[in-house]
């Protein structure tokens, strides 16, 4: 029988480290356009393969989806993902950190 919390576990693996958190937030942004490697390289300033490899980690999360635009790949959330797998988690990625006492 299937883990009924697979999903979710794989979704907080993909959250676990705080560069994924940093990338998600950039992907899902309100922006013109969607955002892609380049783009993340830029305001990220990450190496190319730990760019990579970050994202790869997210998108077997269940968490972004790339896509292929010409030259460029782009990314965006998968909101219905979001809802489902994050809700557990919205409040600790929409509030900002509680300071250390």
């Amino acid at each position: 029988m299937p883990n009924p919390h697979a999903a979710t576990a794989k979704a907080f693996n993909a959250l676990a480290h705080p560069r994924r958190i940093t990338l998600f937030h950039l992907i899902r942004a309100e922006t013109p356009n969607r955002p892609n490697f380049g783009m993340l390289l830029r305001a990220t300033k990450f190496t190319p393969a730990v760019l990579a490899h970050h994202l790869r980690v997210m998108e077997k999360g269940g968490l972004i989806r790339r896509f292929q635009v010409g030259s460029f790949t782009e990314f965006v959330t998968l909101e219905r993902s979001y809802d489902i797998q994050l809700a557990p988690i919205t409040q600790i990625l929409t509030e900002p950190l509680l300071k250390a006492a």
